[in-house]
């Protein structure tokens, strides 16, 4: 791959967006372009659009951090509409806002190679992830799109739910920090019971709550593709943790589950060390930050000392003493293959 990189103010630093368009007449056959960290704002963003309508090389191009806002957003765009070649697009940390994702949307309703866009912490509120969800009903090959932190609420939360029903592409979506509340929770575990594409879904840091742990639990007794998962900070307490537990035991294909910070307590621990005894496909299990104690951490190394899954489990930030360490130091003893993380961080 030829890739141009003027990242961390390299651009800047050097002439400005003239010094891309001035490399670009010398480079006629770029696939990358990395402008990360440099302030090129919408003026700059306009620029790179021009580029990207009539070059038919770039495969992938790197605008985070880079000081875009609604106007610049709507061009590249634009851009995107009639470009052919782009594959990846990293707008992350950048303020398109409700416009620049609706216009977005827009280009992902005819755009035919786009596989991967990166909109993280871009302000697209609930309208523009209202239509940013539409196009997704349409769009057959984003197969990963990253939309965390937008403040999508609970009409952009529920928008993206429906499509989720019905996309049959996607396999990656980010929706954390996006203020979703418990209803929509429940409706996105409602598409995952139908949904057979997606293998990796986060959801962090959203008040989701108890109801919609165990919705999402329900969900993964009969969800077939699901590998990673992410409920850091989701407030599912015990009764959710339980849930989790109880989807496990039947659970074949997920990999990866990250429960930090859910106050699943020690009866939400001794569950999910139940279901650590029949489960053999989970390799990763975080229990950090979660008042697991030390009664509840002995309950669950006992079957990790025969176990090979799962092959790391998080456990930092927890109510463990000495007798706690002593049962972890004793489960790894049993399992070299098994790595368990334990202290205060």
């Amino acid at each position: 791959m030829e890739n141009l990189s003027f990242d961390n103010n390299i651009l800047i630093k050097s002439g400005g967006i003239k010094t891309l368009v001035e490399a670009l007449k010398n480079n006629a056959t770029p696939t990358a372009i990395d402008l990360r960290n440099n302030p090129i704002g919408d003026e700059g963003a306009k620029t790179i659009a021009e580029i990207l309508k009539s070059n038919a090389t770039l495969v992938s191009i790197d605008l985070e951090n880079t000081s875009i806002g609604s106007e610049g957003g709507k061009a590249i765009a634009e851009a995107v509409k009639t470009n052919t070649t782009l594959t990846t697009i990293n707008l992350f940390n950048n303020n398109i806002g409700s416009e620049g994702g609706k216009a977005i949307a827009e280009a992902l309703k005819t755009n035919t190679t786009l596989t991967t866009i990166n909109l993280f912490n871009n302000n697209i509120g609930p309208e523009g992830g209202k239509a940013i969800a539409e196009a997704l009903t349409s769009n057959t090959t984003l197969t990963a799109i990253y939309l965390r932190k937008n403040n999508l609420g609970s009409e952009g939360g529920k928008a993206i739910a429906k499509t989720l029903k019905s996309n049959v592409t996607l396999n990656t979506i980010h929706l954390g920090e996006n203020s979703i509340d418990n209803e929509v929770g429940k409706a996105i575990a409602e598409a995952l019971k139908s949904n057979t594409t997606l293998m990796t879904i986060d959801l962090y840091n959203n008040g989701i709550g108890s109801e919609t742990g165990k919705a999402i639990a329900e969900a993964l007794k009969s969800n077939t593709t699901l590998t990673t998962i992410d409920l850091d900070s989701t407030f599912i307490g015990s009764e959710g943790g339980k849930a989790i537990a109880e989807a496990l035991k039947c659970n074949t294909t997920l990999t990866t589950i990250n429960l930090f910070n859910n106050d699943i307590g020690p009866e939400g621990a001794k569950a999910i060390a139940e279901a650590l005894k029949t489960n053999t496909t989970l390799k990763t299990i975080d229990l950090g930050n979660n008042h697991i104690d030390d009664e509840s951490v002995k309950a669950m190394m006992e079957p990790l000392k025969s176990s090979t899954t799962p092959a790391t489990i998080y456990l930092y930030n927890n109510n463990i003493g000495s007798e706690g360490g002593k049962a972890i130091e004793e489960a790894m003893n049993s399992n070299p293959k098994m790595m368990i993380y334990y202290g205060r961080v």
